[in-house]
């Protein structure tokens, strides 16, 4: 008994014996284990933290590469397909617009569009753009005129125009049955026959006495194309002044020679006279010796015997405006 008891006791001591060591076995795999558990969720949470780190410094709009714009691709149909299929009509009718090859009857316009001309220049010949005269004479009759002949000239109006021969060396004139003109515009038209060098003829303007004749301002041309306006006083001194306000002056609007025919103008504005030939400027000059007073045409020869002219449409318009 005893044998057999200390045989059973021995059995049950190395039992529990080998139940320790696998208990041990057991807690030293279990630690093991769980050491690295802690090992890895140690590091799973730095690389947590660190990713949660690194996100914090990223943008929060991220900019889309400039590398060009997308070709757009367009839908593709069967070869043997010519028709659009119903169901893409809508889409590509509303992208593409056709053009059409001909404008409809019905959309021509029948009213031809209005085309506004350009504005017309304004002349710059008093003749044009002073508009209505007050008065003309063309000579179809005589109006007034001292139509006779004496030691100095001769003057008759025959076939609508007034002719005028000069018969010395000295100026003749006659003056027109008008009322005396103060601020005007005065010109006429006047046809030279066999014309030469300092021949010259123009008009009067602003002679203060009618019947005398022996004071006022003259404008005038040669017949070699210079112009000249004076002015003269017949009563002072034994024969008078002659005052040159401009001398005689090249001009190449005059029409020089025989059988030509010019428009001699001057415009009386106040102290103002105004010189135009055929409608253009030729200058002015400022004089207050006569303010106003009759007008007429005068002429001399220096060169050519039984110098004559013919006069027409001599004619003035009042209170003028330059251009």
């Amino acid at each position: 008994m005893n044998k057999k008891f200390a045989i059973i006791v021995s059995f049950l001591l190395i039992v529990l014996l080998a139940g320790c060591d696998q208990i041990n076995q057991l807690k030293e795999s279990y630690l093991q284990t769980r050491v690295v558990q802690l090992v890895t969720q140690m590091a799973n949470t730095e690389t947590t933290k660190e990713t949660t780190e690194k996100a914090k410094e990223l943008p929060t709009a991220i900019p889309l590469p400039l590398t060009g714009i997308p070709t757009e691709t367009l839908p593709s149909f069967p070869a043997d397909k010519t028709e659009i299929p119903a169901t893409l009509a809508p889409t590509l009718a509303s992208t593409f617009t056709l053009i059409p090859t001909s404008i409809p009857a019905t959309e021509i316009p029948t009213v031809a569009p209005t085309i506004t001309p350009r504005p017309t220049v304004v002349s710059i010949d008093p003749a044009i753009y002073l508009g209505k005269v007050v008065w003309k004479d063309t000579f179809d009759d005589n109006k007034g005129w001292a139509v006779d002949t004496d030691a100095f000239s001769s003057a008759s109006i025959a076939n609508g125009v007034m002719t005028l021969t000069v018969k010395s060396t000295m100026d003749a004139w006659r003056l027109a049955p008008t009322s005396s003109l103060g601020n005007n515009y005065v010109e006429a038209i006047f046809t030279t026959g066999v014309c030469q060098a300092n021949d010259h003829f123009g008009l009067m303007f602003r002679v203060p006495v009618l019947e005398a004749a022996d004071q006022g301002y003259q404008f005038g041309i040669t017949c070699d194309g210079k112009y000249l306006l004076r002015k003269y006083d017949g009563e002072v001194g034994e024969n008078g002044s002659m005052i040159s306000l401009i001398p005689w002056t090249p001009s190449a609007e005059i029409r020089a020679g025989s059988n030509q025919t010019n428009r001699i103008g001057i415009m009386t504005i106040n102290d103002r006279l105004i010189m135009f030939i055929n409608g253009v400027l030729m200058g002015e000059v400022k004089d207050t010796t006569y303010p106003q007073g009759y007008i007429g045409f005068f002429l001399g020869s220096r060169t050519t015997k039984n110098f004559t002219i013919k006069v027409d449409d001599l004619a003035y318009w009042s209170n003028p405006k330059t251009p």
